[in-house]
């Protein structure tokens, strides 16, 4: 038996908020339910007709804490058997060995990925402690599968949740189906029978009770098979499963504790409850908002936050965050932008109105650009009580986003690693005039590399050198004298179409070296010859065209490619949480480049970059975030030139730029400076960058 290693009183049913309907399309399942549930449960009786060890996956850290505190689950399932093995087992000679074939085949499956090994290792050994107990049923001489599906979850108070509905106890179920499912609360008038009836039907299940169904343990010989993966330490069973939960759900654990310099920027921000925050990114900008937010709550009970977000993968990246941080206040959350239902604009004034003290906190997360909309705005009535928070604020000093900036909350908090538009004045001046000034004290990529533990993991940083094609060349050298001639046109104001054609020209030449053809079998080669098993490379690439060249020829040599574009905003988390797990090269546009974690990168390599300062940050924090097993990260860049008649590669000043400011904060730092040290620099005087976002 495992004894309790958990100290401190445990959290109650009743102090969280179960709903009476669950539906997969209104709420996800497991973080919603699932895990409140196996935090708060000191038993778990579950009758279902699937059972999956890789259901697991999904509540790594809530079954571990469940295992720790001494938890017992009691299983009854069926198995995935064709009519040969149906006839078999019902057969009243049958060897009961049998019975257990589909339920170890799963587990065998499971042990294909070195992954899963640490979860099935845990399964084993709960087998074995005796906190879990596995049976088998099916119903006797009749055709069909034992298919109920019913489970009660029990807290160290007495109180008893029951549900029924119809997932499974599979992955695809609680993870990806359109399930359905209501409960029943012991502690809640009329809750109490019908969790008494759903707890009476499973122990007469279990004690074989039932005529029609034949409730069987394991076998010897398969609890035998079963058991050979077990640990003979349940404490390093259970931390193995802990480490590798961050590569996958989302699961409860205890709030993150604020850093010094988190703690001096929420003492700064107490002031006037506003500003900014421009840590780079692995500084913890949004636990120290979230911080902000629970001291919002705790001195105005009737306000409610607003959140505005840049897209809707980040959006869903804050829900999950809020819901582990801020669980203690178990917030009502609102959704709006992207993919999710319109049902916000039914709901978004009351929302963010006052309300009485003892309702539940409220948070909206919306899109930039759903926040900027007329019927948006309309419904938002923003004031004293409404803390409003912009996550890569910079995005929102854009003409048509500055709308946003007409709200009037009485608390005010920008996040962005840099929080300056490049070479945007007037929308930087938007920004900081509505936020106010940047919070101190400042966190750089060294600061966050020095901490304990570390932010950010060291790095290495390698340059590559390759030269356009002649009609590369020439297109750029036309270009180039365009760009003089639009300039000096501008500046004697001659023409009024000479800023938009310059601004037009500018672009089109820096895609010229973005886009120079022979960086497709640069990469391919660079790749082939680099990536190894178990590595997890990030392409950052310029176009879709230049995206399929590279896959293809990728492709061709065997190496395992997925590709994060814009236009896949259905697949996008499901692609991201299949690269964390799997590994390979990922090839990504500029999608990738703010705010979302992708922590298990090791190795990037840029194909496409530009002069924006911000690039440089938000592309070595995309390499640099901390993950379990992982000391240090590699960049890998590629400079651009032109090849002289002597066989040289006369490299853009602008190139040497961006390498020499990676190089800084590089541990190989002083071996790469002594490399672009022996580079040939080609000047461009006129050399002005756009930033292609919105302006």
């Amino acid at each position: 038996m495992l004894p309790c290693w958990s100290n401190g009183a445990m959290a109650r049913f009743q102090d969280y908020g179960f709903q009476r309907v669950y539906e997969a399309s209104r709420a996800d399942l497991v973080r919603d339910f699932y895990i409140p549930a196996m935090m708060r449960a000191i038993s778990y009786d579950r009758a279902v007709g699937y059972f999956r060890s890789s259901i697991l996956h999904l509540v790594q850290l809530a079954i571990s804490d469940f295992i720790l505190r001494g938890g017992k689950m009691r299983l009854i399932c069926s198995t995935s058997l064709d009519d040969l093995d149906e006839k078999a087992i019902r057969s009243a000679y049958c060897d009961p060995t049998e019975v257990d074939k589909a339920m170890l085949s799963d587990i065998k499956v499971a042990l294909r990925d070195p992954t899963s090994l640490p979860v099935v290792e845990l399964l084993a050994t709960i087998v074995r402690t005796g906190q879990l107990d596995i049976r088998v049923a099916y119903k006797i001489n009749e055709r069909g599968i034992f298919h109920t599906k019913v489970g009660i979850f029990k807290d160290s108070d007495g109180d008893t949740i029951s549900f029924e509905g119809s997932p499974n106890e599979t992955f695809m179920a609680w993870s990806h189906n359109e399930e359905r499912f209501k409960t029943f609360k012991s502690w809640v008038p009329g809750g109490h029978e019908q969790v008494g009836d759903d707890q009476s039907y499973f122990n007469e299940l279990w004690e074989g009770k039932r005529s029609s169904i034949l409730v069987r343990s394991l076998s010897d010989v398969a609890k035998a098979e079963l058991e050979r993966y077990a640990s003979p330490d349940p404490q390093a069973a259970v931390e193995k499963v802990r480490t590798l939960a961050s590569s996958f759900y989302v699961t409860h654990r205890v709030p993150k504790q604020l850093q010094d310099h988190q703690l001096d920027v929420l003492k700064a921000w107490r002031v006037n409850r506003s500003g900014i925050i421009d840590h780079v990114t692995g500084g913890g900008k949004t636990i120290t908002a979230l911080a902000c937010i629970r001291e919002w709550f705790a001195s105005i009970p009737k306000g409610s936050v607003l959140i505005i977000v840049p897209s809707i993968l980040l959006a869903e990246q804050w829900r999950k965050e809020i819901c582990m941080e801020l669980e203690s206040l178990n917030p009502l959350i609102l959704q709006a932008g992207g993919t999710s239902s319109q049902d916000w604009k039914e709901y978004l004034r009351d929302f963010l109105r006052p309300t009485d003290s003892h309702s539940r906190s409220r948070i909206v997360i919306a899109t930039m650009d759903t926040s900027a909309k007329e019927a948006f705005r309309n419904r938002a009535s923003i004031g004293d009580t409404n803390l409003m928070i912009v996550d890569e604020v910079h995005r929102i000093g854009s003409l048509s986003r500055r709308k946003i900036l007409d709200f009037e909350p009485g608390g005010r908090l920008g996040l962005s690693a840099t929080p300056q538009r490049f070479r945007d004045p007037e929308g930087t001046d938007a920004i900081f005039k509505f936020f106010g000034s940047v919070l101190e004290p400042s966190f750089n990529i060294a600061d966050a590399q020095k901490t304990v533990p570390p932010r950010l993991v060291n790095y290495t940083y390698h340059i590559g050198v390759i030269s356009l094609e002649p009609d590369e060349i020439a297109e750029y050298r036309r270009l180039t004298n365009r760009i003089v001639m639009l300039y000096n046109q501008e500046r004697d104001d001659s023409y009024d179409d000479a800023n938009r054609s310059l601004r037009h020209a500018l672009i089109a030449r820096a895609r010229i070296l973005k886009n120079a053809s022979s960086k497709i079998d640069y990469g391919v080669n660079y790749l082939q010859n680099r990536f190894k098993k178990n590595d997890r490379w990030l392409v950052y690439c310029d176009n879709t065209s230049q995206v399929d060249r590279l896959s293809e020829g990728l492709t061709e040599r065997g190496l395992p490619v997925t590709r994060y574009l814009a236009s896949m905003d259905s697949s996008k988390p499901e692609t991201l949480e299949r690269f964390e797990h799997l590994g390979g090269i990922l090839l990504s546009i500029r999608c990738l480049d703010e705010g979302i974690d992708i922590p298990s990168v090791s190795h990037a390599l840029i194909l496409a970059s530009s002069l924006n300062p911000r690039e440089y940050l938000q592309r070595r924090g995309r390499v640099l975030r901390c993950s379990p097993g992982k000391v240090r990260a590699e960049i890998h860049d590629t400079l651009v030139g032109i090849r002289g008649p002597d066989g040289k590669v006369c490299v853009f000043d602008n190139e040497i730029e961006r390498a020499r400011s990676f190089a800084g904060d590089a541990q190989n730092e002083r071996h790469v400076l002594w490399q672009i040290a022996g580079l040939v620099v080609e000047t461009d005087t006129q050399w002005i960058n756009i930033e292609s976002e919105e302006r």
